[in-house]
């Protein structure tokens, strides 16, 4: 059963557990249509209804299936999440463009592939990597989106990035909603940690992707398939991290990708885990690693050898819900 949480002072509420669209653009592997457009459908209908894409995934791909998949569902049935900051040419080139020219042309051209009238909460993408600056972001970006805000283009507006030292900057000038995260607060990695204090602070809603840390902590170390870590072969210091981590796992009988998620969703700064899936049985499966029981001992243990931050707040339910700190 998904609980679901307000986007700020917004009217916008989305589950703890998010679609990321990423993989159904053929991120990994080749996927038809039908099942990328069935997976889509299946989310909203086990309760992933807060799907978050964006112009890069696939060059428009990702949200042209998106675009499919939502036919015939009524619209309050579903939150969209989608990015500008990148704008797909014709000849298909996705090129950095955060104008306040570019966040129409980008925006205009997602509602067309989505087949909506609107999204619900809008994005700059990894403005850290493509914007010519902080200050640009402020002057000319920030602006565009909170003008759609106000004429009621969009409802909630905010930031996706890798890493927040640029949040920190901008939320002493500019008033966002929300924040999408990756990969910087996982269980193998909590560098984002004293931000999302600040965060919660200022009464911003983060969003987290990278849950898993781009594979390592879904797949485990001995699964056979390549190791990566932050898209990227894991060196052998993290896989070594993560057996410890697994020891620990077997001792409790702990599946690693709920304690993934699980550690995750305990700070109460969260508001959604966004996971990339691209079928059922990955959807199945982000269910049932979020509700599976993990003793409190567990995570102690892990404190107590030091494979987490000491000041991360810890799951302490003892049922079979992810967010216990509520």
């Amino acid at each position: 059963m998904q609980t679901y949480r307000q986007i700020k002072e917004t009217q916008l509420h989305v589950p703890r557990l998010g679609f990321g669209s990423a993989p159904i653009a053929n991120l990994y592997s080749d996927i038809p249509e039908i099942h990328a457009v069935e997976t889509i459908q299946y989310a909203i209908e086990v309760g992933i209804n807060f799907i978050d894409t964006a112009p890069l995934y696939g060059a428009g791909l990702a949200e042209e299936r998106i675009g499919v998949a939502l036919q015939g569902i009524e619209r309050d049935q579903y939150v969209i999440q989608t990015k500008v900051g990148r704008v797909i040419e014709p000849d298909g080139q996705v090129i950095y463009d955060y104008s306040q020219e570019g966040v129409l042309k980008s925006l205009e051209s997602s509602l067309k592939r989505m087949k909506i009238d609107y999204v619900d909460t809008l994005l700059i993408h990894d403005p850290d990597v493509g914007a010519p600056s902080t200050q640009y972001i402020i002057e000319e970006t920030f602006p565009a989106l909170s003008k759609l805000k106000h004429n009621g283009v969009v409802k909630a507006i905010g930031v996706g990035i890798n890493y927040p030292n640029m949040l920190l900057e901008l939320i002493e000038s500019t008033e966002f909603d929300c924040f999408l995260l990756a990969g910087r607060y996982t269980l193998l990695d909590q560098t984002a940690l004293r931000a999302l204090h600040t965060f919660k602070d200022k009464g911003i809603s983060v969003f987290t992707g990278g849950v898993f840390n781009s594979g390592i902590l879904a797949t485990g170390t001995q699964s056979g398939v390549p190791l990566h870590f932050q898209y990227q072969i894991a060196s052998q210091g993290i896989v070594e991290r993560v057996q410890k981590i697994e020891a620990v796992c077997d001792k409790f009988s702990v599946d690693l990708p709920a304690a993934a998620i699980q550690f995750v969703a305990a700070h109460t700064a969260i508001t959604s885990l966004i996971i990339g899936m691209e079928n059922k049985e990955q959807i199945n499966s982000a269910l049932k690693f979020s509700q599976q029981y993990i003793p409190k001992e567990f995570w102690l243990e892990l404190r107590e050898r030091n494979l987490i931050d000491a000041n991360a707040p810890l799951p302490t339910h003892s049922t079979s819900e992810p967010n216990a700190q509520d």
